[in-house]
């Protein structure tokens, strides 16, 4: 409830963000830190604008052009340590886009040292084709279950 809130008031500021606002005079830090929140609020309102993302991890898939947008939504959320979903009609991928940030994630985190763990909660139909195929096809040598 804490990120909505804070969400929805960074919503509001950005009308403020102009170019008429004289940043010059202002310290270093302050015009570093605008500069910083400038780039996140630009991608925030533009997928066009989000940095590219580069799959650490060898995918056994090929990729349509909207599932990498998806992934390059999710990999924005991830840098963020933001929550988001993705929603759209049955049978366009968001399982695979959600392996490959999870596998990408873990590929990460193990060079880091860091705990590697992810819950996936699925409903009960969909459990074992999730496990058993498309984990272990599309990206078994990173994700184990």
């Amino acid at each position: 409830m804490m990120a909505a809130n804070m969400f929805a008031k960074l919503i509001k500021l950005i009308p403020l963000d102009s170019s008429e606002v004289k940043v010059e005079a202002w310290p270093q830090d302050l015009q570093a830190l605008r500069a910083k929140e400038k780039v996140f609020i630009d991608e925030l309102m533009n997928l066009k604008n989000v940095q590219d993302f580069r799959l650490p991890v060898k995918i056994n898939a090929d990729l349509r052009s909207y599932q990498a947008d998806g992934i390059k939504w999710l990999a924005f959320l991830n840098r963020y340590k933001l929550h988001g979903i993705l929603c759209d009609d049955m049978g366009l991928g968001k399982t695979l886009q959600a392996i490959c940030i999870l596998a990408s994630d873990h590929f990460s985190r193990s060079n880091n040292s860091k705990l590697r763990f992810a819950l996936v909660s699925r409903k009960k139909s969909s459990v074992f084709n999730y496990s058993n195929f498309s984990a272990s096809r599309m990206a078994a040598r990173v994700l184990r279950w």
